[in-house]
């Protein structure tokens, strides 16, 4: 019985010793099917400073195919954009978070940190936008950090991508002019890559209007009821022409569909006239006329002898009031003009009409202007 287990001990032990070896046999031949990668080599990357979000391009050799084996690291903080790779160069995208320091670029088990340092450049930061509600025309204060000074390298867009004009720039305060066009919202200033949303800027609800593309009527019409009248814009004007074979008189009421006032805050309605009609030319809406309390015209007082303007807090037919306190959308607001054929003129043209804070501002603006 003891040669019997003696012999069972025996045969384990030669099973256990040649399993061993069969896995030791498999394992040198594992070893000899994995894959060797040469030691990369990094000659260089430009540029040598950016802003988070721009591209750097890291130039060496065998770096190899496969853009899944390397990762890039600017002082430490991974790179997780890697736009292009190829054997001899990749290029990567600075990340957000990125500090200025050296790059070290790894792939697969190989690592290579570069001898120089990349700078991370500071991004512009914007504060807050001063005042931050303001007419086309009007100039604004944006305030920040890192703007710098070249005007030429920073852009200011208003709502609906508007461009702005910038007046002046420094490191810390841009002033620039609200442009004609643009809405109330988010302002945008870009800079290189950098594109930074800023504080919201209103525009206020204002009549502004300069007729100073050609063929943009900018939603004015005339009414000719019959009479023949034409217009075109055209030379900086809105023109009409009168149909000058008219018996007695012409027609061609100027025309603006549901237009919004704020006479709380923009009470002073005035238009440039050429030719400004002789016989009827009243200020007029779907409440009535303007002040038509007053004889001898509505209008409220002339300047530099064509500009008309009118007070909107007076109302219209005396007991038709706008409130003060919200912004006013009239159903249309029109000047209802007729002449007389006697008088020989053959039309009229408007230059602009525009709302203005107070009549002292009208007169400032047209010394300037």
């Amino acid at each position: 019985m003891k040669n019997k287990y003696i012999y069972i001990t025996l045969i384990v032990i030669a099973i256990v010793n040649s399993v061993l070896m069969s896995s030791c046999e498999m394992e040198e031949d594992f070893e000899k099917d994995v894959p060797t990668t040469p030691e990369i080599m990094v000659t260089g990357f430009s540029p040598k400073e950016g802003y988070a979000g721009s591209t750097v391009t890291i130039t060496g050799s065998e770096f190899g195919e496969y853009s899944q084996a390397a990762k890039i690291y600017f002082n430490g903080v991974l790179a997780e954009d890697i736009t292009s790779y190829t054997n001899s160069e990749i290029q990567v995208v600075v990340p957000g978070d990125a500090v200025t320091g050296k790059l070290l670029v790894n792939v697969w088990t190989h690592n290579v940190e570069t001898s120089e340092d990349f700078e991370v450049l500071p991004g512009m930061e914007i504060d807050g936008i001063s005042p931050n509600k303001a007419a086309a025309g009007e100039e604004v204060i944006i305030t920040g950090q890192n703007f710098g000074s070249d005007i030429n390298d920073v852009t200011v867009y208003f709502q609906e991508g508007v461009e702005a004009e910038i007046i002046s720039i420094n490191d810390n305060k841009i002033i620039v002019k609200v442009p004609i066009g643009g809405e109330s919202g988010v302002i945008t200033i870009a800079k290189g890559i950098q594109e930074l949303n800023g504080p919201e800027f209103f525009y206020p609800v204002i009549v502004q209007h300069y007729f100073d593309t050609d063929g943009d009527s900018e939603g004015w019409y005339i009414n000719n009821y019959g009479y023949g009248a034409t217009y075109n814009v055209s030379g900086g004007s809105f023109n009409v022409d009168y149909d000058m074979s008219q018996a007695t008189y012409n027609r061609a009421n100027l025309i603006y569909d549901n237009l919004q006032v704020d006479p709380g805050e923009y009470p002073i309605l005035a238009i440039r006239w050429t030719n400004a009609p002789t016989r009827t030319f009243q200020l007029h809406c779907n409440l009535g006329t303007h002040n038509n309390d007053k004889s001898g015209g509505n209008h409220d007082g002339v300047l530099d002898g064509n500009v008309y303007y009118y007070d909107l807090t007076k109302g219209f037919n005396g007991t038709n009031f706008l409130s003060l306190t919200e912004p006013t959308t009239l159903d249309y607001l029109q000047w209802k003009v007729t002449e007389n054929v006697s008088t020989g003129l053959p039309g009229y043209s408007v230059d602009w009409i525009l709302n203005f804070k107070s009549v002292e501002e009208l007169e400032e603006y047209l010394a300037n202007n």
